[in-house]
């Protein structure tokens, strides 16, 4: 209870400041900022997914053990992808963290906006493929000049935005990051760690569990639908990254990634 206490104080002063500084009629509608105050608040989270390469990995264990787990380096791929969408509606920029230290120069920024990713989505190639401070830098210098280009906000850059994190540290380690936003007039809200399942109506759900198996039975088809079509047997990194946001902007709103990635591989956008 205090928790949630000082997070809902937390976030009522900050749409306080937002509807006390943002003055004036929006340039786009005409609207007063608290008509249209959904556009510029903007939510962020980071998801993981995980392959096995050659779809032959199997783990045998106890029946009455819970949760089984392998490191199995040379036989399992894994992407992180860092989505961000506004309270409105609207899909905003979305990246993609790669292992590796080239980026293939087919899967370009303009690559990805030419098919339909927001303004600001990237592939940035890490040490391992997950979020560390230095990712996370990189990352807000990208989200960050996305996000002002985003409807309403592109055309109101006096205005200030509101952008929800979780609790991963490396949201508030790296001082620079925090900057780039406040140069931006971006105000970032981070939840108290170890308090997604309280603050976040996402997780009070069984739906985030669901969306994990919802995407390893998903990779399990295109799996087939690729060796089918290509005789290629085996998923790479970026056969997750065009697994991801292809159908994504296809079908996009209201779906999530489970259900989304059950749909075909077009081959005519593969790079």
């Amino acid at each position: 209870l205090p928790q949630q206490y000082r997070w809902h104080v937390a976030v009522d002063n900050e749409f306080a400041f937002l509807r006390e500084t943002n003055i004036g009629l929006c340039k786009k509608s005409g609207k007063s900022f608290g008509e249209v105050m959904s556009h510029f608040i903007i939510g962020l989270d980071e998801m993981c997914i995980m392959s096995n390469a050659h779809g032959t990995l199997t783990v045998i264990g106890a029946y009455e053990k819970k949760k089984h787990e392998k490191l199995l380096e040379d036989t399992r791929i894994s992407i992180t992808i860092v989505r961000t969408g506004t309270c409105a509606g609207t899909t905003g920029p979305t990246i993609f963290l790669l292992k590796g230290t080239k980026k293939r120069a087919a899967f370009s920024d303009t690559f990805l906006e030419k098919h339909g990713l927001a303004p600001g989505s990237t592939i940035i190639m890490t040490e391992n493929a997950y979020m560390t401070d230095e990712a996370w830098l990189e990352v807000s210098k990208a989200i960050v000049k996305g996000y002002r280009l985003l409807p309403y906000i592109k055309e109101n850059p006096d205005w200030y935005m509101l952008e929800f994190l979780d609790g991963f540290k490396s949201h508030e380690n790296v001082l620079r990051a925090n900057e780039l936003r406040s140069k931006a007039k971006i105000n970032s809200l981070k939840e108290e760690s170890q308090t997604s399942h309280v603050c976040q109506g996402y997780d009070q759900q069984v739906v985030a569990r669901t969306d994990k198996k919802n995407v390893a039975e998903s990779l399990y088809d295109q799996r087939k639908i690729q060796q089918q079509q290509t005789a290629k047997a085996n998923i790479d990194k970026y056969d997750l990254v065009l697994r991801y946001w292809y159908p994504h902007c296809q079908a996009m709103h209201g779906r999530n990634l489970g259900i989304i990635v059950h749909q075909s591989q077009s081959s005519s956008c593969l790079p």
